[in-house]
């Protein structure tokens, strides 16, 4: 029996093959009616090559072969590099846009300081 999921970068599943999913897979191909308490497994989170034992009966428990394989994710995480702008990318934006906010922040207060440094020489002016 072969199951495919996808996998991460370490070769543990995101999710996992439960009973469930390998007695749906039993029942289909022998035409039979186990349950799922009857596969002695706990759920499978790692590629590769598994043996399941199914109990059928209290002396008569099989072995069964199970093949976890990867499912290709490459052109999805390919979609989501070219869509997604690398951290440090990212990083660099944030720091020249701050750096633009600083700059306009101080052109603006150096604008107030003329007029008001403008403003008080008037003042002195009339006063004069």
């Amino acid at each position: 029996m072969s199951f495919t999921a996808k996998v991460g970068e370490t070769g543990k599943l995101y999710g996992s093959v439960t009973q469930q999913m390998i007695i749906d897979v039993v029942n289909e191909q022998l035409h039979v009616n186990l349950d799922r308490h009857q596969v002695e497994s706990q759920p499978l989170r790692e590629v590769g090559e598994h043996s399941v034992r199914v109990r059928l009966t209290y002396d008569l428990i099989p072995e069964i072969k199970i093949t976890v394989e990867g499912e290709e994710v490459e052109q999805e995480e390919q979609l989501e590099e070219t869509s997604k702008k690398p951290r440090s990318a990212k990083i660099e934006e944030i720091v020249e846009a701050e750096e633009i906010i600083e700059a306009e922040e101080k052109a603006v207060a150096e604008e107030a300081e003329e007029e008001e440094t403008s403003q008080s020489d008037d003042q002195e002016a009339e006063s004069e």
